[in-house]
């Protein structure tokens, strides 16, 4: 879920986004890029880095790095990629994404998996029984344009 701040005459429709936050879960980083230019530089392999959690930034967990990172429509998720570092050293960094978004390879946008999802009106049906009688939910994606 993407949120924008609230504006006053706002007009709610779902944007076509080309650029998403995600967080990314870095594993294996070396202690000597433990530093913020050295994580940015790690997270830079995925994305533009943006931020750090919180215990990151404290040095309260060094098992993984947690980074927030700014992906393009068109870039691959790495699950992994090597660092050498100065001392001619190689690592091979592990990347755990919690969460993966919809995204288009036809009209390169984030929000769904192909553009026939969009075209159908996004429509799924959830059933459920209550007592003796079978309810039919119909939940519509679609939303009206301002």
């Amino acid at each position: 879920m993407v949120l924008k701040q609230w504006q006053p005459q706002m007009c709610l429709q779902k944007d076509q986004l080309q650029k998403i936050p995600l967080w990314a879960q870095f594993y294996n980083v070396p202690l000597e890029l433990w530093t913020a230019a050295g994580l940015s530089y790690v997270a830079s392999a995925v994305g533009k880095p943006l931020y750090a959690d919180s215990v990151i930034e404290q040095c309260k967990r060094l098992n993984y790095a947690k980074i927030c990172v700014e992906i393009d429509v068109n870039s691959e998720l790495p699950e992994s990629f090597d660092v050498v570092l100065a001392n001619g050293a190689c690592f091979t960094i592990n990347v755990w994404y919690p969460w993966r978004p919809l995204k288009c390879s036809k009209c390169h946008v984030f929000g769904h998996r192909t553009c026939q999802d969009v075209a159908t009106g996004g429509t799924n049906f959830v059933s459920g029984q209550i007592g003796n009688k079978t309810k039919v939910w119909v939940v519509s994606l679609s939303m009206d344009t301002c």
